[in-house]
């Protein structure tokens, strides 16, 4: 996902027309899965809800699973960051277990990844090792869509230690920062920025927190993100 965010939406939303003029639901419900997905890494919360809600009731209609279980895992993310923790990580937990007793696991590391920086966030610190475990697990099989956030859920977890390692967690923030600028994954970007600046102003980096805050809102508003809620 690269910071092209009006270019993305115009694209989704012309496709959407498109399948809504010649009748094709299949691909609209599909194409709504994906716009939900882009507002929520924009933080357009309420836009993402209302979208993946799209993908799911046309979807159920129709029977077809996949574009339901994709759609879900992004409303249960944005319900967690916008409206409710609990939730946020129910919708998400139902949602990764018909995942993965399904026979696609595609996107499943991710889906681990996303789950696991929501638990981390929330404190539920032994479940969020064992999910990000399960993530990093995957790799083998060489998906890899999800390692920045699973080194952003490392770096979380080891702050959460009674003597955390600020060495260490600065590495996982190194890599997972470095992943995003690899990969031109500018709204990740963002979020690392964001919970580095956290992680250093816990550690008592305040010079350091507020350079890496800066750096999330200069590349936000660069790109039209809205920034985390927590």
């Amino acid at each position: 996902m690269t910071g092209k965010f009006r270019e993305s939406i115009a694209t989704i939303e012309s496709a959407i027309k498109l399948a809504k003029e010649h009748g094709i639901l299949t691909f609209e419900a599909m194409a709504f899965g994906y716009l939900g997905s882009v507002q929520f890494w924009y933080g357009n919360w309420q836009e993402a809800i209302a979208d993946c809600s799209r993908c799911i009731e046309i979807s159920q209609r129709l029977d077809n699973s996949l574009p339901v279980i994709w759609a879900s895992l992004f409303k249960g993310a944005t319900i967690f960051y916008s409206e409710s923790q609990d939730e946020g990580l129910r919708l998400m937990r139902e949602t990764i277990q018909i995942l993965a007793e399904s026979d696609s696991v595609l996107a499943l590391r991710f889906f681990y990844s996303l789950f696991a920086e929501c638990l981390a966030v929330r404190g539920d610190d032994e479940e969020a090792e064992l999910v990000n475990q399960k993530a990093q697990a995957l790799d083998h099989s060489g998906q890899k869509w999800g390692e920045i956030i699973s080194f952003r859920t490392l770096a979380l977890l080891s702050a959460a230690e009674s003597q955390p390692d600020w060495g260490q967690i600065d590495s996982y923030m190194g890599q997972s920062i470095r992943l995003a600028k690899e990969k031109e994954a500018l709204p990740e970007l963002v979020v690392s920025f964001f919970r580095y600046a956290d992680l250093l102003e816990q550690s008592g980096d305040a010079g350091r927190a507020e350079s890496f805050r800066n750096q999330a809102q200069a590349l936000a508003k660069q790109i039209g993100r809205r920034m985390l809620a927590d």
